[in-house]
């Protein structure tokens, strides 16, 4: 049973908040969009507990680098915000990233990769591709794991695909946060949820993936990796709640990976709203103790 505060946020906050309305009209959200949003900088009390800096890598990639203070790091996560493919880092992916920092004692990677329209996923890939690898290849003695949120997630499996396929070396783990997993946005499912989903709606996810695709067909495993093969991967975790519009292709995805016998675990957060996880409700510090548990399970 959904919690009280993860029900205030669900069928109060989200529709105060107009992101259902402005996310059902292509027009609205193309007409609203704010080309000139920066980055949400880390929080105050985030610099305080960790080693926090903000550095370049090969001059045109921005990111973060989050350290525990005073203890060697137990491994590297690198963390890939959602936001679309349009949006940038908000205060809400903070709250989880420094929640992970303080559970894993892991130093964190938050890349600030390059956004659409201004972007495409080709850019995009390009751009972050080198320093995904710096970790990989240079420090791999230690555990590496991706994690995303929303598009962030799709970007992660994504890259994880591509790495294989190039023969690379790949994370030990990958932990996909409500994934957008097909910006196609074809499901026959998603009509019935859109009703369930007080956040996130078809068209204007289907404006920002067309915009993140590019020239590069919406069924392209580089923009939508529910189509891409799943054989050879590092095991995954996926966390989906069912009021998520998103919650169809997460199912879809780990029932593929259960026919080709992946390596896979699926926690499903019933009546629970798109990345809960990144708000102060009960269900997101359970889902955040079983990131921990599935970052340090042999």
């Amino acid at each position: 049973m959904a919690s009280f505060s993860s029900k205030i946020i669900n069928y109060i906050v989200l529709p105060l908040r107009g992101t259902k309305r402005k996310m059902s009209n292509i027009k609205k959200i193309s007409n609203s969009f704010n080309y000139e949003q920066k980055p949400c900088p880390p929080p105050k009390k985030l610099e305080k507990k960790f080693e926090v800096e903000k550095l370049i890598f090969n001059a045109d990639l921005a990111y973060y680098k989050i350290l525990p203070r005073g203890l060697p790091p137990k491994g590297t996560i690198i963390y890939f915000h959602g936001g679309a493919y349009v949006n940038n880092i908000v205060k809400a992916h903070w709250f989880l990233i420094e929640k992970i920092a303080e559970k894993s004692q892991f130093e964190i990677i938050v890349p600030l990769y390059p956004l659409a329209p201004h972007s495409n996923c080709d850019e995009s890939i390009l751009k972050t591709t080198p320093l995904i690898n710096s970790y990989i290849n240079h420090f791999s003695e230690k555990k590496i794991i991706f994690i995303g949120d929303s598009a962030g997630a799709g970007l992660a499996l994504s890259l994880c695909m591509m790495l294989r396929d190039k023969k690379n070396k790949l994370p030990n783990k990958v932990i996909l946060l409500s994934p957008w997993l097909d910006i196609s946005m074809t499901n026959p499912d998603l009509i019935k949820l859109s009703k369930k989903d007080n956040m996130l709606g078809i068209d204007g996810l289907k404006w920002a993936g067309d915009k993140w695709a590019g020239p590069n067909e919406k069924t392209d495993p580089k923009v939508s990796p529910l189509y891409g093969s799943l054989i050879n991967l590092p095991p995954i975790s996926i966390f989906t709640g069912t009021a998520d519009i998103l919650n169809a292709d997460a199912r879809k995805l780990y029932n593929l990976a259960k026919l080709n016998n992946i390596d896979i675990e699926f926690n499903e957060y019933p009546n629970l709203y798109h990345v809960w996880m990144a708000t102060p409700i009960p269900e997101a510090y359970k889902a955040i103790d079983q990131i921990i548990n599935f970052i340090f399970k042999k």
